[in-house]
């Protein structure tokens, strides 16, 4: 038996099992009931609503609508999940710059004293953020922002209740696990280029709408398991270079058969809006590689641990993506923002660093001798012959990148071509950068 203080959503008893994928799926709807919000949670994000409410009906008129949206609303929480407000105001109130600098006076005046107030006001929907940190919450003001978003999830997860266990599942596995060295990607931080909130519900909706085996019923022992394994696999091989998830008609469709432009990036993931227009919801992953890199590791340490003997008959199989701080099972988890997503990080080809994943410069050694041999005589085919130096430097780079693809694909032939579309990027910015061409 492992070590079960680091799967502290279940009991041993309910690790005993032999069935493994029987056992996951267990695990999910354990996981789930773990992170249902305490009474105390839902007090203070309930109390941080209610001072915030006051303040604003204060100041405007009683016409104002404040809602509620987002994960408040849905019931797809996590622990320290904060709270999303909207507030729609008419015209003559000003625009909502105007309107949140005018909250954040009027908290700020207030007899409470909150920790921070920060207005960001550059953004293109902009946010007033209210940290709380007495009561562990904090809270995001929008003005005339309505999101369609909430309505549509909650109609969802009516439809298909097994999406929140799956989502509450993948997100945290999402959040624990980090690239080494790729400080500007989160797979589940759409402002560092990866997931939103969102997508993920709509990936998942998409998978169990269209891609499930038909003989696989939703009361089946093991159907949790199948589908957080089907949805990995399906994700992991899907070519979002160039194909997109269409969620209008329910299909993949090819990205170049869409009419707007944003929805035929083929750097950016693309899956289509079912209640706006011409509209991506997934426009922050712009990183395909990456994502689909730790996709694919994600599941590849799942199957691991599935295969293990040390799980023959008993032992957590969850805990092998999912990283929690460890506590007896029977102890309450942390609560609030004392609830922390443990992080693992994962190396480009699993174990080891790829100084070619890494930007290290592998240049062709005679080429570079001999344009060294040519500036130490005193030449300069920059300045003397500038079509000479800027070919034979285009030259230099086509072979150094044509070198790193093939042995990338010595290495990955079991990758789809959206790496190659990445590399294939940054073959064109090295390309640009020394050939004075544009990225």
């Amino acid at each position: 038996m492992g070590d079960v203080s680091s799967s502290p959503w279940i009991e041993n008893d309910a690790l005993r099992v032999k069935n493994r994928r029987e056992r996951l799926s267990n695990e999910i709807l354990a996981f789930k009931h773990y992170l249902n919000p305490t009474k105390k949670e839902q007090e203070k994000r309930s109390t941080i609503v209610e001072r915030v409410k006051t303040v604003v009906q204060k100041n405007y008129p009683s016409e104002t609508k404040i809602e509620s949206f987002g994960s408040y609303v849905t019931g797809l929480l996590m622990p320290a999940s904060d709270v999303d407000l909207n507030l729609t105001i008419h015209a003559d109130s000003g625009d909502a710059r105007k309107a949140l600098s005018r909250i954040r006076k009027e908290l700020l005046r207030g007899y409470y004293a909150w920790d921070e107030l920060v207005f960001v006001r550059s953004a293109r929907i902009p946010v007033l953020t209210i940290n709380d940190r007495r009561s562990g919450t904090s809270l995001d003001i929008t003005v005339n922002n309505p999101s369609v978003s909430s309505d549509r999830t909650i109609t969802w997860l009516k439809k298909y209740p097994e999406v929140k266990p799956l989502y509450l599942t993948i997100k945290h596995a999402f959040s624990s696990i980090k690239i080494k060295n790729e400080n500007m990607f989160d797979l589940m931080s759409s402002k560092n280029s990866g997931f939103a909130s969102y997508t993920i519900i709509c990936l998942i909706v998409y998978y169990i709408k269209t891609q499930l085996p038909k003989d696989l019923k939703a009361t089946a022992p093991t159907y949790y398991a199948d589908v957080l394994i089907g949805f990995l696999e399906y994700y992991t091989t899907f070519d979002f270079k160039r194909k997109c998830i269409d969620l209008v008609n329910e299909r993949e469709a090819l990205k170049s058969s869409n009419t707007a432009k944003s929805l035929r990036n083929e750097d950016v993931i693309t899956v289509i809006d079912p209640d706006i227009q011409d509209t991506n919801v997934a426009r922050s992953s712009s990183r395909i590689y990456e994502t689909q890199f730790s996709m694919e590791s994600i599941l590849k340490t799942l199957k691991e641990r599935m295969e293990e003997k040390a799980t023959k008959h008993s032992g957590s199989i969850l805990s092998s993506i999912i990283k929690v701080s460890s506590h007896d099972p029977k102890e309450m988890r942390p609560e609030g923002d004392l609830y922390k997503i443990k992080e693992y990080f994962i190396h480009y080809d699993n174990e080891e660093y790829d100084e070619d994943d890494y930007g290290v410069d592998y240049y062709n050694f005679d080429a570079y001798e001999s344009h060294n041999s040519y500036l130490s005589a005193g030449g300069s085919r920059k300045r003397d012959h500038p079509s000479s130096y800027q070919e034979s430097r285009r030259s230099l780079y086509e072979e150094d990148y044509t070198k790193k693809d093939d042995r990338k694909r010595e290495k990955h032939t079991h990758y789809t071509n959206s790496k190659y579309s990445y590399r294939s990027r940054e073959y064109k910015q090295e390309k640009g950068r020394y050939s004075g061409g544009s990225k």
